[in-house]
């Protein structure tokens, strides 16, 4: 079970040895399922207990009225029947999460290499570089165990050389543009970033 606490990700991993059969492999897959529901809900509960707290019991909205979105007022570029943002403010990867949230979107999530080349497209569009950025990816729950913000499914991957390595047991956040190869990497979720949101059309 994972539990998101501001920008840190704490978490509980139970180790059980599984036997190589098919029905082992459905209960894992199902357990896998799970997990992202869990992580998915943990997100949402920080994001509601944070708005909770920020206006306290006995405020108003109007006493503590809510930050507009970060870029809301910027264009979203559709590929497929999603549409993509870049967010230029540099957001820790909950932060980031929390900000495309208000927008009515996630950070995004990669199915394919024509999505992820896109992503980069608008990067550097934006920046004019290969900026580094947050996409929806991580394995908080469990190591090596990675999700997508959104709760879709995880089939994809652009991981650069060597990677993901959990250096130092703290890298749970799926960062692009990295190396020469400009592609994944996992690292701490508490780094500053832009990111980029993306919803469905």
């Amino acid at each position: 079970m994972q539990t998101f606490l501001g920008s840190r990700c704490f978490l509980s991993v139970h180790r059980r040895t599984t036997l190589c059969s098919e029905k082992q492999e459905k209960k894992t897959i199902l357990w896998q399922m799970l997990a992202v529901l869990v992580v998915v809900g943990a997100v949402v509960s920080v994001v509601q207990a944070d708005d909770a707290l920020t206006l306290g019991n006995n405020s108003s909205e109007e006493d503590h009225p809510q930050p507009r979105a970060l870029s809301s007022t910027e264009a979203w570029s559709d590929l497929d029947g999603r549409s993509f943002l870049f967010v230029k403010k540099n957001l820790t990867w909950i932060e980031a999460e929390k900000n495309c949230q208000s927008m009515k979107a996630n950070l995004a999530s990669v199915h394919s290499e024509k999505e992820y080349r896109f992503i980069q497209e608008l990067v550097i569009a934006t920046t004019g570089n290969s900026t580094l950025s947050w996409i929806g990816g991580s394995d908080c729950h469990q190591n090596n165990l990675w999700i997508w913000s959104d709760g879709t499914v995880f089939s994809f991957t652009m991981w650069s050389p060597r990677q993901p390595d959990n250096l130092n047991g703290i890298q749970s956040c799926i960062q692009i543009n990295f190396g020469k190869t400009l592609n994944w990497d996992d690292t701490a979720c508490f780094h500053f970033r832009t990111s980029i949101c993306a919803r469905n059309v």
